[in-house]
C-alpha cells in the first residue's frame, strides 16, 4: 500500500506544478495581449 500511496503523492505534486505552469503561462499571455511590457522576450519564454 506504500507503493501506491507514493505514487499518489506524486501524482499531486506533478498536478501542482502543471496548476503553477498555466497560472503563469497565462499570465503572461495576459501581459503579451495588453502589451504593458517592455520587455516581451521574457513573457515569450514563460509560454
Amino acid at each position: 500500500m506504500s507503493g501506491l500511496r507514493r505514487y499518489a503523492f506524486v501524482t499531486l505534486g506533478l498536478s501542482v506544478l502543471a496548476l503553477v505552469g498555466l497560472v503563469a503561462s497565462y499570465l503572461a499571455l495576459t501581459d503579451i495581449y495588453h502589451g504593458t511590457e517592455p520587455y516581451l522576450e521574457a513573457e515569450w519564454w514563460v509560454v
